[in-house]
């Protein structure tokens, strides 16, 4: 497997508006932590003991990665545990390390993530499913909100492009 390059240096935490961290606190409701956790302990890759940066976390982590392609890691980091944290009520994001980030998208993997994209991931499957260009967030490249039903019933809304 090659050498995954670094990301170069781009801002989004001073730039980032109320959407960047609500995305990430969607995440967590598209893919509900039930799930996610579901799926890292069928491939043995769920947190052993409570920490401060358990494994669900960093599985919303290396999904908004796909998010912001532009930003850093750290940036990206600091988005989600922002939105995480609103979305669970709490005064303040958790903060880790840079190697703490690395570790923990070391061991969570490939495999899990693609799981949760056969799980998850189907509205554009759904025969029934509404695809609608979003205008409005259009100015730099094509944005697409896509709004159908998941394999197991539940109503997804997908912003892509």
């Amino acid at each position: 497997m090659g050498r995954a390059m670094a990301r170069t240096k781009a801002m989004l935490g001073a730039g980032a508006w109320l959407a960047d961290y609500l995305s990430a606190s969607l995440l967590a409701r598209v893919l509900p932590a039930e799930v996610v956790n579901e799926v890292l302990d069928a491939h043995g890759r769920n947190s052993q003991r409570l920490r401060s940066f358990p494994a669900v976390a960093g599985v919303y982590y290396c999904i908004a990665l796909s998010l912001y392609p532009e930003a850093t890691y750290e940036e990206v980091f600091a988005a989600v545990a922002q939105g995480l944290a609103w979305a669970a009520g709490a005064a303040e994001p958790i903060r880790v390390s840079k190697v703490s980030i690395s570790l923990a998208r070391s061991k969570i993997g490939a495999a899990p993530l693609q799981d949760l994209v056969r799980r998850c991931c189907v509205p554009m499957a759904d025969e029934l499913a509404l695809t609608v260009f979003d205008t409005a967030h259009s100015d730099f490249e094509e944005c697409w909100f896509t709004l159908g039903n998941a394999s197991d019933g539940r109503l997804l809304a997908v912003l892509h492009t």
